[in-house]
This record gives C-alpha cells, structure tokens and sequence, in this order.
C-alpha cells in the first residue's frame, strides 16, 4: 500500500503518485488558441488548448498550480463612491450589471460591491477565472477564499483535468451573515478536494472591496428613500461597517448594532460645546425634518484632519441613523427628542434628535 505522510488538516496534497515521482516533471504548454468546452449541466467552463502537452519526463508532477486572471461580480445592493475634487465626482454603482471587480493587471479593487445580508445556502453572483497548469485530474473540487486567514467564499463542485483556463461561477458565503462585514483587502483562493485537501493555492493574492449588508429588495421604503437614488455611499461603509473576522460571525444582532454606533462615537470628531453648531446637517428646531451630507462627512474623515472638525447632536444622530440603516429590521429603530438634555450645554440640546420620525431624515450629495 502506498505511504502518505500525514500532513495538517486544510494542507495535505492530493496524493496520486509516489513520493519520488512528485516534481519530476518539466510541463510545458505549446501555444494554441483556447477552445471553449461546456459539459451539460456544469456551471464550469474549461477552455482546453488544441495542441497536446508536452512533457519531458514519464511522470507527470502531482502538485499542480492556477493563477488568478479576473473576478467579476453584480452588485446586488446599489452603492456610489464620492471623490473631491474642483468637480466633485460621483461613481454609481447598480444593480444586475456584471463587471470586474479586480483584474490581474490591477492591483487595487476597480469597484466596490455588496451582497445582502443572508445564508450560506444563498447564491451569490460572482465569477472567477483562473489559468491551470500541471496535473489536475480530479472529477470533485472546489475554490475556496479565505480572508485574513479565515474562509469567506466557495464554490459549488466541479471537474477539472489537464492545463487551460477555466472560470468557476456559483459562490456562496462560507457561514451565514446577519449583520453587516466589510472584507476589504487581500484575498487567498484555494482549490481543494474532498475532506478539505488542498490541491493547489493560488500564486498571488487578490485585492477586493466587498460587503454584506441589508438585502436590498427586502429592506422596505425607508431605508429605499434614505439613499435613494443614489445608492449606500461606500464611502460610509468604509468608516463604519465592522471589519469581518471569525469571532463575528456567532455574534447576535445586538451586538452589531451595538458595535456600528459605536463607531460613530469613535471618530475622531470633537462636540462643539461652545456654540453648538451642526457641520453635516441642518435641521428645522421643532426636530421636523433632516438632512445629512454624507459626501461632506465621509470626506472629513478621509481627510487626516478630522480631529479639527466640530460637530453636534443633529450630526451624531443623522450619522447614528445612516449606520443604523445597513443593518436588518431598521424600521423598528426610533429617536427620541431629550428636552432639556442638560449635560452637553446649560441650556436646552436635542440629543438624538430629528424627532419621532425616521422618514424625516434625508441623506443629500456633496456638490462642492
């Protein structure tokens, strides 16, 4: 019986051939123009060179290797991304409209996207392509993508043979998400086989900009109308959407609702305690009606100068608001006008304002 070294979970080759058959090969790929093949049935598509592979030895190398060449993904929540500048720019974002959201020739993130809050059952609308070389010859794999070390993505299984290009294109989330993550940064893909063998890593990382918030279709006219009809401003969520690591994802929906205000009251801003004045947002004095230029509050904060900003109770509630809208439910979520308030000022304060109603607050665009 042949002998295979125990190797770590998550870590261990798929075994085919003996030790000193492994590495002895030299493959080589001889130019040929990719044909495209589709097995029935398979969301995989395998583009198979017409010219055979040449190998200089009798054995063929076991470890093989794929190299990232694009991801493209939908948006499925509509989002935009705010730039100053002597003409402010606005990039939007929409929904069904596949495009890439990183190519190989890129190295940051082309466009941010965001999927909704759901289970890992859900189907997510990404597409990966790869190069393949060396000997995969398996007939159940999948990709994997990991995030700071911990799995965020993978794919359905599928059949992969010989060298060529392939593209792989049903993912889902690794676990359930029931409250905001961003996962922004590199990511590592793997492809392995049953009982989590890892057949081959990627050669280089690759860098994205996603997010899992509220499910767009279902998150109702108030949160629709607060962004509408631009979008959730990426901007924002940079700020304040928690980063994703493993322990997040057994926290309860208090948590995260706890821990999105809280980052509101983590900036770097300073309360104007002498004059009171708002910096982000007007609002009539019975409380009646808000707006909020989150284009002028995100462009603070990217500044490096936010410490020098000031701010007061209507910009912390438009802003506690506008966070609150990512997450699930944000139609139970209610303000409440504190007269007096008496801590911040002598005299009379609205802390966390913009009275009863959560329609009155509007979200507005920079445009200088």
């Amino acid at each position: 019986m042949e002998h295979r070294p125990a190797y770590p979970p998550l870590i261990r080759p798929l075994l085919k051939y003996p030790p000193s058959a492994r590495n002895a090969a030299n493959i080589q790929l001889n130019p040929a123009t990719p044909q495209v093949g589709r097995s029935a049935g398979m969301s995989l598509s395998v583009l198979a060179y017409s010219q055979p592979i040449s190998v200089s030895s009798t054995c063929i190398a076991t470890m093989s290797t794929f190299a990232m060449a694009s991801v493209t993904a939908e948006t499925q929540v509509p989002l935009y991304t705010y730039q100053k500048g002597a003409n402010p720019e606005h990039t939007l974002y929409k929904l069904n409209d596949r495009q890439p959201i990183w190519k190989e020739t890129e190295a940051k993130p082309l466009r941010p996207v965001a999927f909704p809050l759901q289970t890992s059952t859900d189907f997510l609308p990404m597409t990966v392509y790869f190069r393949h070389n060396g000997d995969f010859n398996a007939d159940k794999l999948r990709m994997v993508a990991s995030f700071d070390g911990d799995r965020v993505f993978r794919s359905d299984w599928f059949k992969l043979s010989g060298s060529g290009a392939t593209f792989v294109d049903r993912w889902y989330f690794y676990f359930n998400t029931i409250g905001p993550l961003q996962f922004r940064g590199d990511f590592t893909w793997h492809i392995e086989g049953e009982n989590g063998w890892l057949v081959a890593t990627a050669e280089s990382r690759t860098e994205l900009e996603v997010y899992s918030i509220i499910n767009w279709q279902r998150a109702g006219p108030v949160v629709a109308k607060l962004w509408s009809p631009h979008g959730v401003s990426a901007n924002f969520m940079r700020a304040h959407v928690p980063k994703f690591m493993k322990s997040r994802q057994d926290w309860p929906l208090a948590r995260y609702y706890n821990d999105i205000v809280q980052s509101v009251f983590d900036t770097p801003l300073k309360y104007d305690t002498y004059a009171g004045n708002a910096h982000f947002s007007t609002c009539y004095d019975d409380g009646s009606a808000g707006l909020l230029n989150v284009d002028l509050y995100t462009t603070v904060l990217e500044s490096g100068v936010a410490h020098q900003a000031l701010v007061n109770c209507y910009d912390l509630t438009g802003m506690i608001k506008v966070t609150l809208s990512l997450l699930p439910e944000f139609q139970a979520v209610h303000t409440y006008r504190l007269d007096p308030f008496g801590f911040i000022k002598s005299t009379t304060c609205d802390n966390l304002s913009f009275n009863h109603s959560i329609d009155t607050l509007t979200i507005v665009w920079n445009e200088g």
